[in-house]
């Protein structure tokens, strides 16, 4: 009889493991398929828009490679859960730099508000690396109200001028 209830309690842990791995595995499905989303809308190209912050590219060289880093910064409006991608046709790893996409925690840029507990910054950088310096192609997904009813996306190309 004892036997028989540790068996039965393995087999439940079994399948209680089982549900929390697929219903995991989905999120990150969702995610994944997000991303490759945009990664895919970046590399057709896609006309500019307006965007409430300042962003910059900073380059630097690192043997036969560069290094880069986009910096998201001075917002002019509020901007919560963002989400952000940098694109380069020259780049060096598989994945293309992202912040938001697979992260445990949200990022928001209020202007005069930064408190990293509650995830408010200055700034946010994505870093990436890169045969050459090309333009790089940004995208930023964010909310502009605290209950996420009012969502904004930007496209901004970010032209290497050396």
């Amino acid at each position: 009889m004892i036997k028989m209830k540790k068996l039965l309690l393995f087999f439940l842990s079994i399948i209680l493991c089982t549900g929390c791995t697929k219903s995991s595995s989905d999120v990150n499905q969702k995610q994944l398929d997000r991303y490759n989303s945009v990664v895919k809308t970046l590399k057709k190209g896609h006309a500019d828009t307006e965007c409430p912050c300042d962003i910059k590219v900073k380059y630097y060289k690192l043997g036969n490679y560069y290094s880069y880093n986009v910096i998201i910064d001075n917002p002019k409006e509020s901007m919560y859960n963002i989400q952000a991608l940098s694109y380069s046709p020259e780049i060096k790893d598989e994945y293309h730099p992202s912040i938001g996409f697979f992260d445990s925690h949200p990022y928001h840029l209020v202007l005069n508000k930064i408190d990293k507990k509650q995830y408010f910054y200055k700034g946010i950088a994505i870093s990436g690396r890169v045969y050459k310096k090309t333009s790089i192609r940004v995208f930023i997904r964010y909310y502009e109200d605290k209950d996420h009813k009012k969502m904004k996306t930007s496209y901004k190309e970010i032209v290497n001028e050396n």
